[in-house]
């Protein structure tokens, strides 16, 4: 499942007639080619938007049923918003149940949050020690290239040292 694709792309809950009329064809088309097919980019690696949207007839050797199907759902997907296709896919593969997260779709919202918070943390840690290293250069009357900053909060390992205070200051 690919909860590291529809969270990153704002993890819409949409589910009106046009995705579900685009999760029965997305399902159609996997019964009949579990790769996707022609649409592969589109419907397996998330790439919602362009030229994945295109059926390319002279490619790859499937059933005119499979590009019958094919050119049905890119039609239905290009007459969609992003969020509508994002949704399609996310309810697709099991991460939304009727405009609802799934137990799947909780967890991969969780992790994406989680990343997130990650990312601040380390924000904030990068910040305190920057501060740290540059307070101790002023007090020896020196000013720090960025490149001279880098290399000092590196080799003073100064980052693990102040993660538990990041941790503090943005989880509260």
């Amino acid at each position: 499942m690919c909860g590291g694709c529809w969270t990153p792309m704002g993890h819409p809950t949409i589910y009106n007639g046009r995705v579900a009329q685009a999760v029965n064809l997305i399902t159609l088309l996997y019964e009949l080619e579990p790769t996707g097919g022609p649409l592969h980019p589109a419907v397996d690696d998330w790439n919602l938007e362009g030229d994945n949207l295109t059926v390319y007839h002279d490619c790859g050797d499937y059933s005119d049923e499979v590009f019958t199907v094919a050119d049905e759902l890119a039609d239905l997907l290009r007459a969609m918003g992003l969020s509508e296709r994002v949704s399609a896919l996310a309810h697709q593969e099991g991460l939304l149940e009727m405009g609802r997260p799934t137990a799947a779709g909780e967890d991969a919202l969780w992790c994406h949050r989680r990343d997130l918070l990650d990312g601040d943390i380390e924000d904030e840690a990068r910040e305190i020690a920057r501060e740290r290293v540059e307070g101790q250069a002023r007090l020896a009357g020196r000013i720090l290239s960025e490149d001279e900053l880098e290399s000092a909060i590196q080799a003073n390992e100064v980052l693990p040292s102040v993660l538990d205070e990041a941790r503090a200051r943005v989880i509260g």
